[in-house]
């Protein structure tokens, strides 16, 4: 065998020994060539970050596009309001929600979110964000609240079953996400209670 420098090589390497195709994996009883491949949703369990990003950065858009159609007379209504709760609770919602449904797990050495945690989380965020858009702003407060609430909830569950403390700086994230939450709750009340 040759060596780049044109010297003949008396080693022969690891890869010239065993093709790769001939390499098994014996726990997953694969070859080295195959890799596991996780389905979509399992992955948006194990890091929703995946889901909940690109709806966040749809919120930032359809929030911002707002301003040209009305500026070109495309919608009547001025959109000043729906633009803070798409960029607020949408864009930012969904990347607040992306992020700690991602790492908070990891952080804390929990186990990652169900499908249906998932799932509910995505569904009350869709809501809210289409209660924005049709202009419903008490509905879409009261379902962001909700949404947020469910996210405390699940945390919460993990927490009390976990064996590691999460870092100090955990406190403020708790105290941010109760605070998103009453803030938007009180908004909502704002509108809808007696005046």
């Amino acid at each position: 065998m040759q060596s780049p420098n044109g010297l003949a090589n008396s080693r022969p390497g690891i890869a010239d020994a065993v093709p790769a195709a001939h390499i098994t994996c014996p726990r997953l009883n694969m070859t080295s060539d195959q890799t596991p491949q996780k389905r979509f949703p399992a992955m948006c369990c194990e890091e929703p970050f995946r889901v909940f990003f690109p709806l966040g950065l749809s919120c930032g858009v359809i929030g911002l596009v707002l301003w040209p159609l009305f500026i070109w007379g495309a919608i009547p209504l001025y959109p000043g309001l729906i633009h803070a709760r798409l960029m607020i609770e949408g864009f930012m919602g969904a990347f607040i929600i992306g992020f700690l449904g991602t790492a908070g797990p990891r952080l804390t050495s929990a186990r990652f979110f169900s499908a249906t945690e998932v799932g509910s989380l995505l569904a009350l965020h869709l809501a809210s964000t289409a209660a924005h858009l049709a202009g419903r702003l008490a509905i879409g407060d009261a379902l962001f609240s909700a949404t947020i609430v469910l996210l405390i909830l699940f945390f919460g569950r993990r927490l009390a079953s976990c064996d590691e403390l999460p870092p100090p700086a955990f406190v403020l994230v708790g105290f941010g996400l109760v605070n998103g939450a009453a803030g938007a709750a009180m908004t909502a009340w704002a509108t809808f209670g007696p005046s």
